[in-house]
């Protein structure tokens, strides 16, 4: 028998974020949160308690009612559901949903969200079809394209018509005390007294400079929406007056109040937040496009969050302060497609224009200071040690740019290497995810003379690539997700791959873009999806979380556990401290469709298209130093006995609840076994080691770490097994 001494040592990686004074918190604006998708068009929803109600139409013409659990915003669930035909419009009081179905009338029962049950209904007999309803009292205030019809639900099992006045396109109704208001399209606003159930009557009109489509109260003003914005007085409802309207509102669908903020659905800009603290002079202050659908038909409230239909889905809307998250500054420029980030500039590879170089050293006044035609489209950018290293699908090879002169960017050298869609910096190579040749590896220790070092094919056309460590992974048009073994730079190999259609959170989805660090790699999807993709082991990469974000991903970076999404709306914001259960944090919702991001010091840089801009933004908090003072990486790490044999216990303290990796490794850190991958509870925890892999063949004798990672660190330690 040979006997071996156990050596054991604690290496602790401490990895905490100090705290910028320029940062932000995303949750304090207003933000997408979450999506429920239907099988049919989404026209209106209402809300009561922890459930909304959403009122559907398929393209048949059949429909109903779907009720959604909203208790948890992050998570909604729908629990419920009634077909009954296509409903257009809704609306909810106590447990009774009363909903328009074209030229009907229906209650329905809601007592049991998961068992909703239809009560009674009412043909309008002729009557030109329903477009909205609101419920006050026992009576319910129907609005179609030419009349206020009032309907007595007492008895929910056999309404009645009770009265009607001619008013001509009633789209949206509201009611406040013994009126109705109207949103009375071309005609405006008017004003019903209802206070005889039997005989309303018209007691004013408003003409309005835009349209009128949806209307709500609050408190002594209307606020009416659809062709522009537009505050009313309504403090004496016979004489309504005009007061304030807000500039760059259009195509209103669906508005509600929140405080002193209105929160209007558009069909071109998403939800919008119009501040009405000051009447007169309403102004814009936040948008956002909820998970990428930019036309919302309506919105209603539940607490601290926006319920609003789009196309075929429900999205929940974080309101937070109501505001958007704000740029720190803006700038115009073409279509910028790339971004690199070093010092006080901002490197951007610009669509049809070359390459631009941009002073960022006062971030609230960013500037052209130089740029450069190179002749042909430039399709990615990496910098590092003021070199610039360009390429593009056409330009047929990596261009060395010299920038230690901003404004006079010189190139220097070349090296022939076609189809460039993507390129990264690693010591001195530089990697190509490059077309049809693959993945190819460029020496650049000397700048103006690099040269191809090594390559390796992969299935069809590489187009993204990020390093970590020793590896590149690698995105592949038929190949999916590919990791490459590039620690010998002349001789990469494919070692590990996903097939790109196992990408996508519940539906496929098909990659676009990547970002890698440490043991992980996050993937965007061209239809919206984020997945989380584990490569500590090469050769077994593997999906370990994700989300449907559904708003096109083209951009992908990363700051300590916070990912930056360029999509279709602007700039996303991720938490991923637990890579098994990431979560969305906000947006910043730009004017134009995110194209690229990087993150660099304590802002993240955005380029978007459509317009062409380039944004600069505040970079997402990291944990208050007087909260990050109670965590830190896993304490007490030992393995018992001493020497192990055939089984070894690990033993550790967690100082809090979080993600948590438990591995064995070889003394070149190899994984051999992954003990423990999820999230764990703060105080004492214990894991037992057969002394096998994870192809279940028994270690040999020898030295080897236990290593625990959490977002806080990492601890490691040293121990024998003898056989």
């Amino acid at each position: 028998m040979r006997y071996v001494i156990l050596v054991l040592s604690a290496v602790l990686l401490l990895s905490y974020g100090s705290v910028d004074a320029d940062c932000i918190d995303y949750g304090d604006y207003l933000h997408w949160e979450s999506v429920v998708p239907f099988l049919a068009w989404s026209m209106d929803v209402d809300v009561s308690g922890n459930y909304a109600c959403v009122a559907l139409q398929s393209q048949s013409g059949g429909g109903g009612l779907s009720v959604v659990d909203i208790a948890d915003p992050a998570s909604p669930q729908i629990v419920g559901a009634l077909e009954s035909g296509a409903a257009i419009a809704l609306s909810i009081a106590g447990t009774l949903a009363c909903v328009i179905g074209g030229p009907g009338f229906q209650i329905v029962d809601l007592a049991d969200p998961r068992s909703p049950v239809l009560r009674g209904s009412l043909d309008f007999q002729g009557h030109l079809w329903g477009v909205s309803v609101a419920v006050s009292g026992t009576h319910a205030y129907v609005g179609t394209e030419g009349s206020l019809l009032v309907v007595d639900i007492a008895d929910p099992d056999h309404p009645r018509r009770l009265g009607e006045v001619w008013t001509e396109y009633a789209y949206k109704v509201a009611v406040s005390g013994t009126f109705v208001y109207i949103a009375n399209c071309m005609y405006g606003l008017k004003v019903v007294d209802v206070t005889d159930p039997e005989n309303p009557r018209i007691v004013a009109s408003l003409a309005l400079p835009g349209y009128a489509e949806t209307v709500v109260v609050g408190g002594a003003y209307a606020y009416v929406a659809g062709e522009g914005f537009f505050v009313v007085d309504i403090s004496d409802p016979q004489n309504p007056r005009l007061v304030g309207s807000a500039a760059g509102v259009d195509e209103v669908r669906g508005v509600a109040v929140s405080g002193t903020h209105v929160l209007l659905a558009t069909s071109c800009f998403g939800l919008q937040s119009v501040d009405v603290a000051d009447p007169e002079h309403p102004r814009i202050v936040g948008s956002t496009s909820p998970g990428g659908a930019g036309s919302c038909a309506k919105v209603a409230l539940s607490g601290g969050h926006a319920c609003v239909v789009a196309g075929s889905a429900l999205h929940l809307v974080a309101i937070g302060n109501a505001e958007g998250a704000p740029s720190v500054s803006h700038m115009e420029m073409h279509w910028p497609v790339e971004l690199a980030i070093q010092g006080t500039h901002a490197y951007a590879a610009v669509d049809l224009d070359g390459f631009a170089v941009i002073d960022i050293e006062d971030p609230e006044n960013p500037h052209l200071v130089g740029g450069l035609d190179t002749s042909t489209r430039i399709r990615c950018v990496a910098v590092a040690d003021n070199l610039v290293y360009a390429g593009g699908t056409d330009s047929g090879a990596l261009l060395v740019i010299d920038v230690q002169d901003p404004a006079s960017p010189v190139i220097v050298g070349s090296v022939p290497t076609a189809g460039i869609r993507d390129v990264a910096i690693s010591g001195s190579h530089a990697y190509a995810a490059a077309s049809e040749a693959g993945l190819v590896v460029i020496d650049i220790a000397d700048p103006e003379h690099p040269f191809v070092a090594g390559s390796v094919a992969t299935p069809d056309w590489a187009f993204a690539i990020a390093i970590t460590g020793s590896e590149a992974c690698i995105l592949d048009e038929v190949g999916g997700f590919l990791v490459a073994d590039v620690s010998d730079p002349a001789s990469p190999r494919i070692v590990g791959h996903l097939p790109a259609m196992s990408f996508g959170v519940g539906t496929p989805d098909w990659p676009s873009n990547l970002a890698a660090s440490g043991t992980f790699a996050y993937v965007g999807a061209i239809h919206g999806s984020l997945q989380i993709v584990d490569v500590g082991d090469p050769q077994n990469p593997r999906m370990v979380g994700g989300l449907e974000l559904m708003g096109g991903i083209r951009g992908v970076a990363i700051s300590g556990t916070t990912v930056y999404l360029a999509d279709e709306d602007g700039l996303r914001v991720v938490h991923a401290s637990d890579p098994t259960n990431p979560r969305v944090l906000g947006d910043a919702f730009t004017p134009g469709e995110g194209t690229c991001v990087a993150v660099a010091g304590s802002h993240a840089y955005l380029g978007t298209y459509n317009p062409g801009e380039f944004h600069i933004l505040d970079l997402q908090c990291e944990e208050p130093s007087s909260v990050a003072a109670h965590r830190g990486p896993p304490r007490g790490l030992r393995v018992s006995p001493s020497p192990a044999n055939a089984r070894a216990t690990v033993q550790l303290a967690l100082p809090a609840t979080g993600w948590v990796l438990a591995t064995i490794r070889d003394v070149n850190g190899r994984r051999l076994r992954r003990l423990h991958e999820g999230t764990l509870s703060s105080g004492p925890h214990e894991f037992v080691w057969d002394g096998r892999d994870d192809a279940g063949r028994k270690v040999r004798a020898g030295i080897y770490l236990v290593q625990v990672s959490t977002d806080q660190g990492t601890a490691t330690s040293r121990f024998v097994i003898m056989r």
